[in-house]
């Protein structure tokens, strides 16, 4: 089944449908991120202003919901480069999200004819110990990501096996290796108060493992 976007993005609460194409991760097919400890998923607010954002980012968050929404409904981008080499080449599975590879994150339906990107910046030093994770329209490093297995280090990515649906994985910032993580804080948003995301390393795993699953049926 096709996923279907609401054709009006100004609505970011509508309602979506994630589809089914069996018991892996595609690229380029739409999805839920989840977080493991909390099981709210990955969201964003284009309608709340940070004050160390330019007009083209956003807040992200970790949303409590029932059913997939425009703003939780991203799609995982395969990334051009050597990094991506041997799965197009030598184990013709481009189209498989593996462990190791190197991917951005784009949201399609909260902004009429552009993307946002899952992002965070190298040179945002505005946290001591932790880095704000965001959405920005625009390719860039700063939104490249690599998955992993929880309690693995970043391995080589000849080396990674497929993703598979509802698996736990950890998200890595590619240029800075640290983990996207849910913090269990607060946070103030157009919509109410969610949970806080950002880029920092923690103790617990689970913590910070986040899952891709199909819609709850």
């Amino acid at each position: 089944m096709q996923a279907e976007a609401a054709s009006d993005a100004s609505c970011i609460t509508d309602n979506t449908c994630l589809g089914k194409w069996g018991d892996v991760v595609i690229l380029g097919q739409p999805l839920q991120f989840i977080n493991v400890a909390s099981v709210a998923a990955l969201a964003l607010d284009p309608k709340w202003a940070l004050p160390y954002t330019s007009p083209h980012q956003c807040l992200v968050t970790a949303e409590d919901t029932a059913r997939p929404q425009i703003r939780t409904t991203w799609v995982p981008h395969e990334t051009n480069g050597e990094d991506n080499i041997a799965y197009e080449e030598q184990l013709k599975e481009g189209d498989i999200l593996h462990s190791g590879q190197h991917i951005r994150i784009a949201n399609k339906g909260s902004h009429t004819g552009l993307f946002f990107y899952l992002h965070s910046s190298v040179r945002d030093l505005c946290h001591v110990g932790s880095q704000p994770l965001i959405v920005s329209q625009g390719e860039c490093k700063d939104n490249i990501f690599v998955v992993n297995k929880p309690g693995e280090r970043r391995v080589d990515i000849r080396g990674g096996g497929p993703v598979h649906i509802g698996e736990p994985f950890v998200l890595y910032h590619a240029a800075t290796s640290q983990p996207a993580r849910c913090t269990m804080k607060q946070q103030k948003t157009s919509l109410g108060f969610e949970l806080e995301v950002n880029r920092s390393f923690a103790g617990d795993n689970f913590s910070r493992s986040i899952a891709a699953v199909t819609n709850h049926q």
